[in-house]
């Protein structure tokens, strides 16, 4: 699974859109995966989550990050 966001750096309340591509192990989109699940998180906390539909493996959503989250890597 590869996952690409429309930036390296965001501020809270931003909205972060995602690009989420499955493969098979031929590199081919998979038709088993349907819904990607997505994790914003450190190693404390889950600050925000998203489900992205999936089509031939891939798809795009966007998660809104919280206020409360600090500045870090997540």
């Amino acid at each position: 699974m590869r996952i690409y966001t429309d930036k390296d750096c965001y501020v809270a309340g931003e909205d972060l859109w995602i690009k989420v591509c499955v493969t098979d192990s031929l590199s081919r989109g998979s038709v088993l995966s349907k819904v990607a699940y997505v994790e914003i998180s450190d190693t404390k906390l889950v600050y925000a989550q998203g489900k992205i539909d999936l089509q031939n493996g891939n798809g795009w959503g966007c998660i809104r990050l919280p206020q409360v989250m600090h500045t870090g890597a997540y």
